[in-house]
């Protein structure tokens, strides 16, 4: 494996333990790893038919760019479950915080569509990204839980 690889996957796992701690406590739930090695997202929650998406970015403060990116593969999985009843949610850490965003069905009209490329893992890697404007997103630390965040935001956020 490539070295650049193999130090982004180990400093993800490292992140993942931290992250998923964070997100038991938040949403006072009981996250499971989707060991899936082909899983397209990271942490279910079947009781509460929660799914998170997490993304290590420890290297960057947040608003160091004004959108924050994500694989399109990411949202169309979570489009599909919000289509069964369950919430998606993408978080970021980052060196100055743990951000969240609530997937919605449709895409709100800022978010904007773009190709990656990085070439630093020994070979040409491209794919289909989601550009999500910071503002949409919020710290962790704006609410002391998910049941604060649903009463100011509703139960239904992901409708609009």
């Amino acid at each position: 494996m490539n070295k650049v690889k193999e130090e982004n996957l180990n400093r993800g796992k490292e992140s993942e333990i931290k992250a998923i701690s964070n997100l038991n406590y938040w949403f006072d739930a009981k996250f499971e790893k989707n060991t899936d090695e082909y899983g397209v997202l990271d942490f279910y929650d079947y009781d509460k038919k929660i799914v998170v998406e997490h993304k290590d970015r420890s290297f960057i403060n947040w608003g160091t760019y004004p959108s924050i990116m994500i694989g399109n593969n990411k949202y169309e999985e979570s489009r599909r479950l919000l289509l069964l009843g369950w919430r998606s949610f993408f978080c970021w850490t980052v060196r100055d915080g743990f951000y969240l965003y609530e997937v919605k069905e449709r895409l709100e009209q800022n978010i904007t569509n773009g190709i990656c490329s990085r070439g630093d893992r020994g070979k040409l890697e491209r794919s289909s990204v989601l550009y999500i404007p910071n503002d949409l997103c919020f710290n962790i630390d704006d609410f002391t839980s998910y049941k604060k965040y649903i009463e100011r935001n509703g139960n239904a956020s992901y409708l609009r």
